[in-house]
C-alpha cells in the first residue's frame, strides 16, 4: 500500500512537471499528463483532499493559471485537442477545490478568481451557457469552483477583489434553479455580515434550498445532487445560515416549513459542524417574531436545543444557549429592563461584556438599547485600543454593564478583574 502510493505520487509529479516544461498545451503529451492528473470528486473525501494539497504544494496553481491564459488566447473550443485539454484542466480544478482548503487557497493567491469571473462575463458565453453543452460544461466548471472557494473566509477578500459580487448578479437571474441557488450561496458566504442583510433570495431559491437540506439530511450518503454537481448537507445548512440573516429570508424560510429538517439535523450527534450551523439558522430565524414564536412551539426542537445547551462539548452549548437567548425573548427581556429607567436623567452609560461567538446578537441588543436612548459602548468601537473596562471619553464607570450569560465563562485573570469596577464584575442583568 504504502509502495502504491509513493508510485502514485511520483507519477503525479512528473505529470506536473512534464506540463511545467510545455510550451503548448494542446498535445498529446499534456492531455495525457492531465488525464493522470484528474481525480473522481466523488471518490472518498480524504483522497480527494490529498490529492488536490499535493497538486497545489507542486506548483499547479501557478501553472493552472498559465494554462487557462494559453488556452484562452488560442480559444477554447478552436479545436477539438485544445478544448479536450482545457475541459480536463477545468475538471482537475473543480474537483481539487472541493476538497483541498490549500488547492483552493493557492488558485485565490495566484490570481485565478479573476479568470473565472473572465469566463462568466463573457458575453457569448453568457447567451449559450445553458443551450450549448461544451459552454456549459465551461460556466458550470467555473461556478462550483468559485461556490468551493467561496466556502473559506479567507478568500473573501480577493473574490470582492475580482469582482465576484456583481458577476454572480447575473447568475442568480439564471433561468435554471441550481445556477440560481448556487449564485446565491456563493454571495452569501463572500458578503459581509451588513451586505448579507440586503441578500433577499427569491421565493424559488430559498423553497429550493429547503429541499435540498431535507434530501440531503434524510439521504444515507447526506449529499444531494442539484442537476450540476453533488452537495453536502453541511454545505447546505451552512449557505442557509447565512441566507437567514436576512429579514425577508428569515420568512421565506419559515413559510417552506423547515422545523422538522432542522429538529432531525440538531438530533444527529454524527456531525457537530451540522448540528452547529442547524443552531444558527435556528437563532437566526428566532429574531423573526412570528418564527420565535413557532419554534418555541415545537417541544422537540426545544428538547433537543435545550439538550446540546447542557452537554459537555463546549462550542455546541455555546451554540445552543446563544439559541435559547433568542428564542426565549431574553434580548428583548433585557432591553425592557434597561427601559424602566428612562434615559436622559443622570442614568450615565451602558457597557456590553460578551463572548466573541455572540456578537452577532449582543450587537444587536446594542442596537435596540441605542434606538431606546442610551449611551452603549462595546469593544467593537476601539478594536485597535488596549482592552480597556470603558472608552477614556467616559469620564464615570458605567452605570450598567450588560452581560450575556456565556461571557461569564471566559477566562479572565484575578488581575484583569480587580481593575474592573464592581459593576463590571458581576452582570447587572441577564
Amino acid at each position: 500500500m504504502e509502495n502504491a502510493e509513493k508510485e502514485q505520487k511520483k507519477a503525479l509529479k512528473e505529470a506536473v512537471s512534464g506540463l511545467k516544461t510545455a510550451t503548448e498545451y494542446d498535445t498529446s503529451a499534456v492531455k495525457k499528463a492531465l488525464q493522470q492528473l484528474w481525480i473522481d470528486p466523488h471518490g472518498n473525501p480524504s483522497d480527494v483532499k490529498k490529492h488536490g494539497d499535493f497538486l497545489a504544494e507542486h506548483g499547479f496553481g501557478e501553472l493552472a493559471v498559465k494554462m487557462k491564459l494559453w488556452y484562452n488566447r488560442q480559444g477554447v473550443f478552436r479545436n477539438q485537442e485544445i478544448w479536450e485539454c482545457c475541459d480536463s484542466l477545468l475538471s482537475i480544478i473543480r474537483s481539487c477545490t472541493d476538497r483541498s482548503e490549500t488547492f483552493c487557497l493557492k488558485l485565490g493567491e495566484e490570481g485565478y478568481f479573476t479568470l473565472i469571473v473572465a469566463d462568466l462575463n463573457h458575453v457569448t458565453y453568457r447567451e449559450q451557457y445553458l443551450s450549448s453543452e461544451h459552454v456549459g460544461t465551461v460556466i458550470c466548471s467555473n461556478v462550483c469552483a468559485l461556490y468551493n472557494c467561496s466556502r473559506l473566509d479567507k478568500l473573501k477578500q480577493k473574490m470582492h477583489d475580482a469582482d465576484v459580487v456583481k458577476t454572480m448578479g447575473f447568475y442568480v437571474g439564471s433561468d435554471h434553479k441550481a445556477y440560481k441557488i448556487l449564485a446565491v450561496l456563493i454571495l452569501a458566504f463572500i458578503m459581509t455580515e451588513k451586505e448579507n442583510e440586503q441578500l433577499a433570495a427569491a421565493d424559488d431559491i430559498v423553497v429550493g434550498m429547503v429541499a435540498w437540506m431535507k434530501e440531503a439530511v434524510d439521504s444515507a450518503s447526506r449529499r444531494v445532487f442539484d442537476g450540476i454537481g453533488w452537495y453536502d448537507a453541511i454545505e447546505i445548512i451552512t449557505g442557509l445560515a447565512h441566507l437567514s440573516t436576512n429579514e425577508a429570508n428569515k420568512t421565506k424560510i419559515m413559510e417552506a416549513d423547515p422545523i422538522p429538517t432542522l429538529r432531525k439535523t440538531i438530533a444527529n450527534d454524527q456531525s457537530e459542524d451540522e448540528q452547529i450551523q442547524t443552531i444558527k439558522i435556528v437563532a437566526n430565524l428566532a429574531f423573526d417574531k412570528e418564527a420565535r414564536v413557532r419554534l418555541r412551539a415545537d417541544e422537540e426542537l426545544m428538547s433537543q436545543i435545550n439538550r446540546l445547551a447542557g452537554g459537555s462539548t463546549f462550542k455546541l452549548a455555546n451554540a445552543a444557549k446563544s439559541a435559547l437567548w433568542i428564542i426565549n425573548d431574553r434580548t428583548e427581556q433585557a432591553v425592557a429592563r434597561a427601559e424602566k429607567t428612562a434615559p436622559g436623567k443622570g442614568n450615565g452609560h451602558l457597557m456590553i461584556s460578551y463572548n466573541w461567538e455572540d456578537q452577532k446578537t449582543l450587537l444587536k441588543v446594542c442596537e435596540q438599547l441605542k434606538a431606546a436612548g442610551y449611551t452603549v459602548w462595546m469593544d467593537v468601537e476601539c478594536r485597535a485600543a488596549p482592552w480597556r473596562p470603558w472608552p477614556r471619553q467616559w469620564k464615570t464607570p458605567p452605570l450598567c454593564s450588560c452581560v450575556h450569560p456565556r461571557s461569564t465563562r471566559t477566562a479572565t485573570t484575578a488581575e484583569s478583574r480587580r481593575s474592573m469596577p464592581s459593576n463590571c464584575r458581576r452582570p447587572s442583568f441577564r
